[in-house]
């Protein structure tokens, strides 16, 4: 019996030291692997064939855009946000996440360029908005948007005065796609 005894000891601690959670800068761990703190990663993370980090890229397998790799820290997922852009008269960029720059710009008309395109290239939804700095009290002061999605990855958008005269304006565009 006293043989028994040790044996089970060591193979009941054994099995339930198994089956706990293990947590890096945690005492608590509510998953099989909690890391509270940043995480440095000097190889390749593969998160179940969908999901790699490699080299300060992200790449995912699935509605991560043409050619599914974005830059660290920008995965999206089907119909997100692709683009933006806050855009000057000039066609130069305030800010923008996602576009190519320098815009083509010939008057009242902004050629764009995405950085990672749709996968399906005629499927862009785009969103552009004037920036008007009073209410227009005439047709000359109205501003009016068109947009032409050229493919995937470039697309157009015209300004209009009231009068259907193209005109340089400031705006923003917000691009999601598929």
């Amino acid at each position: 019996m006293k043989k028994v005894f040790p044996i089970s000891f060591f193979l009941f601690f054994t099995l339930t030291g198994m089956a706990q959670n293990v947590g890096i800068g945690t005492t608590t761990p509510g998953a099989k692997l909690e890391v509270v703190g940043g995480v440095k990663i000097s190889d390749s993370l593969n998160i179940g064939n969908q999901v790699r980090i490699m080299s300060g890229t992200l790449t995912s397998n699935t509605n991560a855009g043409d050619g599914g790799t974005h830059p660290f820290g920008e995965y999206h997922r089907d119909n997100a946000i692709q683009a933006w852009a806050s855009v000057n008269a000039s066609g130069s960029l305030f800010a923008s996440y996602g576009v190519v720059s320098p815009l083509t710009h010939v008057t009242g008309e902004y050629t764009f360029t995405l950085q990672v395109g749709a996968i399906d290239n005629t499927r862009l939804a785009i969103v552009a908005i004037p920036e008007i700095d009073a209410p227009p009290i005439s047709a000359a002061a109205a501003r009016l948007i068109s947009v032409n999605t050229i493919n995937g990855t470039t697309f157009k958008v015209y300004i209009t005065n009231g009068n259907y005269v193209l005109t340089d304006n400031d705006f923003m565009v917000i691009v999601t796609g598929r």
